[in-house]
């Protein structure tokens, strides 16, 4: 096969072959080795039948959707890049081919990225960390179906990207969520529970009375915000926690108080079946107007995190709230049981005292 030709009177690359007794053209105005490449992937996709019209990135978009929805079903994962694709990907380059796009027009996205809402006066951070891993994922994708060549060049996020703040529970806060007793509502017990062992939310719904055993909890489920029970947020979710006292009463109060609705769920819906993420943003919000209370649900792990991390090493603090390694689900009863996770109960249970009691 003849080699792709710069020509300096057209301005252009350009590779001519016979095909059929007939000679072919293809062309690219695209200057250096990435014109080059352009025009031998023409060629190729002609001579493999694929000589299709360009494709525009909004239904190259939806392709790359529909594959990640085959390869891993509509998880979070999917929710968060179809909202990135809608919401600033699409809106700027979504009527541009996908064999056009150059490294520029995707940083642009990202600079350029502005919130859809009057709440912030701009994007933090880790969305534009995740809006440039939603595009080097398509970019990616459209590589490997042969629409496009690897760009060259590395996308980055703006040095002035202001981090997110988190909402933490000052004590003051901690004293009006644990004032007065549960009974009077069937709800607080999540909220106080979450604030004493910085469980994610979902995790805490998930509890059954059959993950307890010996005040050793074994986090093995969770209930996302499509009201499906999974396994968890990460490889990192599996794992055993040693329940402080606070957080073994607020167990125990519970299980008394399911009897009647014969549940195996610690913090059932009022029916006895498990409680859905929306139920407890709403109950949240009814309860922090009630008490003074800042933030949401996902602010009490935040709280949890603030309070031990002087008084916890940063392993054993990974380990609990996981976001490290999991601890072995099987040998729930050996060293780490009976030495520092009981060891870090004890520290929690200290620290909190000092507050709510």
């Amino acid at each position: 096969m003849a080699s792709a030709i710069w020509n300096e009177k057209e301005n252009r690359w350009t590779l001519r072959v016979s095909v059929g007794g007939k000679i072919k053209k293809f062309t690219s105005v695209k200057k250096g080795i990435t014109g080059k490449k352009e025009v031998l992937r023409k060629y190729r996709a002609y001579m493999d039948g694929s000589a299709a019209a360009p494709i525009m990135v909004e239904n190259a978009w939806s392709t790359f959707l529909d594959n990640v929805i085959k390869k891993n079903g509509k998880t979070d994962a999917w929710i968060n890049l179809d909202k990135y694709g809608r919401l600033y990907i699409l809106p700027r380059i979504g009527r541009l081919l996908v064999s056009n796009l150059t490294i520029l027009q995707l940083q642009d996205i990202i600079n350029n990225a502005r919130p859809v809402s009057d709440r912030v006066d701009q994007l933090s951070k880790k969305t534009l960390l995740n809006i440039r891993g939603a595009i080097m994922q398509f970019v990616h994708f459209c590589v490997a179906a042969g629409w496009m060549d690897q760009l060259r060049g590395e996308l980055y996020v703006p040095k002035n990207a202001p981090k997110k703040g988190k909402v933490i529970l000052q004590p003051d806060a901690i004293r009006r969520l644990f004032d007065g007793p549960a009974a009077g509502d069937w709800y607080i017990n999540i909220f106080r529970f979450g604030c004493v062992t910085g469980l994610r939310t979902g995790e805490i719904l998930g509890i059954k009375t059959s993950d307890i055993q010996n005040g050793v909890l074994t986090i093995s489920r969770s209930i996302n915000h499509r009201n499906e029970i999974t396994e968890g947020k990460n490889e990192n979710a599996r794992r055993q926690i040693y329940l402080n006292e606070i957080a073994r009463r607020i167990i125990e109060e519970n299980i008394r108080r399911n009897k009647p609705y014969k549940t195996d769920w610690i913090f059932p819906n009022k029916a006895g079946g498990f409680l859905t993420q929306s139920t407890l943003r709403n109950n949240w919000i009814r309860i922090a107007k009630e008490r003074d209370l800042p933030g949401s649900p996902y602010s009490l792990r935040h709280t949890f995190i603030s309070l031990m991390k002087n008084e916890l090493p940063d392993p054993m603090l990974r380990a609990i709230v996981g976001h490290s390694a999991s601890m072995d689900t099987i040998g729930i009863y050996g060293h780490q049981v009976d030495g520092e996770m009981q060891q870090s109960a004890h520290i929690i249970d200290i620290t909190m005292r000092k507050i709510v009691e």
